[in-house]
């Protein structure tokens, strides 16, 4: 479904990405783990076309999407949606929880209504007329996650969609990641530093340094016998803190 071949993206002289090649297959939950500035983030929005990409080539469905006209790019985005890191951020303040879904609703002609979409991350519809500031974080990451699947994405992008959150939080969050996934299948590329939400979660990992993918595998695979000496030291890191 997804395919990404030798991607690069330049800041200057900095390559925060440097000759990245993957697939995603429909339906997978595929994790990216690393540290901070090793390019992950960078790479999940310039899959989404947020962040223009220095060179390569990113396929949706057989197709290099990034390069079509607005018109045809639109349909595709509609296909692949981002969950960010901060809920308070990526809503716009001045519009009501209705208001937020009800924008990409009407955008892709979609037949759903807010209150449905609500129900499906398990809030009242009574929360259709507040505004962001109302809510507390767990719930805004609801909303936010709401707005992502109101558009029936076949990829879901989550870039530290918990590191904003407290622990008992991520893990409700977490859990409805699980059963967004059951429900409606989609492939949900989930960007992470926190390996055991990636345990929980992800079919296959791959590990980012330095803009590159130093290691991949199944998770649980790669968590448990970890090959190269930085994955080594995340995995070492984990079970410190995890004590």
């Amino acid at each position: 479904m997804l395919i990404v071949e030798e991607l690069i993206k330049d800041y200057g002289s900095h390559r925060a990405v440097d000759q990245i090649s993957f697939k995603v297959t429909p339906g997978e939950i595929v994790g990216i783990a690393g540290e901070s500035g090793s390019g992950k983030s960078t790479l999940g929005r310039m899959l989404l076309n947020l962040l223009p990409h220095t060179s390569g080539k990113i396929f949706f469905e057989g197709v290099e999407w990034t390069h079509l006209p607005p018109a045809e790019k639109r349909s595709f985005r509609r296909k692949m949606q981002m969950v960010f890191q901060d809920p308070y951020s990526s809503l716009n303040p001045r519009f009501t929880i209705e208001q937020t879904l009800e924008e990409p609703l009407a955008l892709h002609d979609m037949q759903e209504t807010p209150a449905e979409w609500l129900e499906q991350v398990a809030l009242p519809t009574s929360f259709l007329k507040h505004y962001p500031h109302e809510l507390s974080g767990g719930q805004r990451q609801r909303v936010a996650i709401a707005r992502a699947l109101c558009t029936k994405p076949q990829l879901l992008v989550c870039d530290e969609a918990l590191s904003a959150l407290d622990k008992f939080t991520q893990y409700h969050i977490l859990k409805l990641f699980e059963a967004i996934h059951s429900r409606y299948h989609p492939a949900i590329l989930f960007i992470s530093h926190d390996l055991g939400a990636l345990e929980q979660l992800t079919e296959r990992l791959l590990v980012m340094k330095k803009g590159q993918i130093i290691e991949e595998g199944a998770t649980a695979r790669l968590l448990k016998s970890p090959e190269h000496p930085y994955t080594q030291q995340l995995v070492a890191a984990h079970h410190f803190f995890a004590r």
